[in-house]
């Protein structure tokens, strides 16, 4: 089995644990796996929810002023990821 395989089934496997209601160790048993497999993917899976999580929300302050140069308004919005979003307004 593939790397991205193997971890596509175990992110699911992992959303049934959390589901189950079950112990590590029970869980583990019921599907055929040691307790100490699951306990590796449920912390990993922790452990990049946690750092998507941190990423996704941090806020970047925006700055709208008065600009009477232009006849169409908008607020432009420069993304880290080079990504721009104008908003008319």
């Amino acid at each position: 089995m593939s790397k991205l395989s193997e971890a596509k089934r175990m992110r699911k496997l992992v959303s049934e644990y959390h589901i189950s209601g079950q112990s590590q160790k029970a869980f583990a048993q019921s599907r055929g796996l040691t307790k100490d497999k699951l306990h590796y993917w449920v912390k990993k899976l922790s452990k990049e929810s946690n750092n998507l999580s941190e990423a996704s929300c941090s806020f970047i302050p925006i700055e709208v002023g008065d600009s009477e140069v232009s006849t169409s308004r908008f607020i432009l919005i420069h993304l880290p990821n080079g990504l721009e979003i104008q908003i008319p307004v």
